[in-house]
């Protein structure tokens, strides 16, 4: 009898620490702690809570409006629970602005500034990035305060190019470069393809083709199926399909494409042999290191075939010797072509 009030007495104690357990759980779920326990129920670890950041997907975006519209950022959480949204405008807070989208009505000249919405969440607070608003009142797509800074007044147009250097004002803006500075300027690349149709190039970094001054473009031209690449004019040339350009400069590159080119004949010139006795002559020409040349011979210059003098030669020099044993027979005429 004794024995079962022993396991009356620890079936309720198992149920009363479960229920403990339990309730814990149910309390630590509001908390910021996180709590761990051993098998007998006891706490053994409390530590605070930590949760990860919100993750950001959309930005807010730059608006450049005219005087009297509206104007509205927003930003995309992928995770739209636990934290929450405070706009700032030149880091102060805009009273009232707690969503994730901000419409401002009637703007003025007064909106005009850096905007970011601040993301508070239990273990700490994420910024957007800033996104700027600007007015423009003269309607030309380039904000009033920056023709100001750079022109002293708002007469000059955005298609215009104030300082020569090839780009133009709105340009400029769009890139951070000084458009009352001639040195100022990121380079532009014209690529040009002469005719259509018979290939295509390609520039990495790819389009928009401006690039930082100094950097390096890899360009390739690559023919289509019927057609062939015959070289560069302009900025660059050559007949590689690949070249680097270094853009310190605007530049402007063509590409030449043709039809196949046809297998070419090999371009013979006539070569005077050198006696060195025993029946022996020597035949020497100017060659390219690492082309195919062809010596040919005739016993007689009535003869209407040319016979070829041993297999093709590949040249490592820029002269090429090759000796040639005649035997009992001393005439002959020697012509080298220069092989496809």
């Amino acid at each position: 009898m004794a024995s079962n009030n022993h396991y009356r007495t620890r079936a309720r104690a198992s149920a009363a620490i479960a229920a403990f357990v339990l309730l814990l759980a149910r309390l630590v779920e509001g908390q910021t702690s996180q709590f761990a326990f051993d098998t007998n129920g006891n706490l053994t670890v409390q530590t605070p809570e930590i949760s990860a950041p919100p993750q950001i997907l959309g930005q807010p975006q730059n608006q450049i409006v005219a005087p009297g519209e509206a104007a509205s950022f927003s930003v995309v959480v992928a995770n739209t629970k636990g934290h929450s949204y405070q706009w700032q405008v030149n880091g102060a807070v805009i009273n009232g602005a707690t969503n994730d989208a901000l419409l401002l009505q009637n703007v003025s000249t007064n909106n005009e500034g850096q905007y970011r919405v601040m993301l508070t969440y239990s273990s700490g607070i994420v910024f957007s990035a800033i996104a700027m608003l600007w007015i423009d009142g003269d309607a030309d797509g380039v904000p009033d305060s920056w023709e100001m800074t750079h022109f002293t007044t708002l007469s000059r147009t955005a298609t215009g190019d104030f300082d020569g250097d090839g780009v133009s004002n709105r340009d400029e803006f769009l890139e951070g470069t000084d458009p009352a500075n001639a040195s100022s300027y990121r380079p532009r690349l014209n690529i040009k393809v002469a005719p259509y149709g018979l290939g295509m190039v390609f520039a990495s970094p790819g389009g928009p083709y401006h690039y930082a001054p100094g950097q390096v473009v890899t360009v390739t031209a690559l023919p289509a199926p019927h057609g062939s690449f015959r070289g560069w004019t302009g900025g660059a040339t050559g007949v590689k399909t690949q070249i680097s350009l270094v853009m310190t400069a605007h530049k402007t590159v063509t590409a030449s494409f043709g039809p196949p080119a046809p297998d070419q004949p090999p371009a013979f010139a006539a070569v005077d042999p050198v006696s060195i006795g025993n029946g022996v002559f020597s035949v020497t020409w100017s060659t390219i290191p690492g082309r195919r040349y062809q010596v040919q011979f005739k016993t007689s210059l009535e003869q209407s075939v040319w016979i070829d003098l041993g297999l093709p030669i590949t040249a490592s020099a820029a002269t090429t010797t090759l000796n040639d044993a005649v035997g009992a027979n001393p005439q002959r005429f020697y012509r080298v072509g220069l092989l496809p």
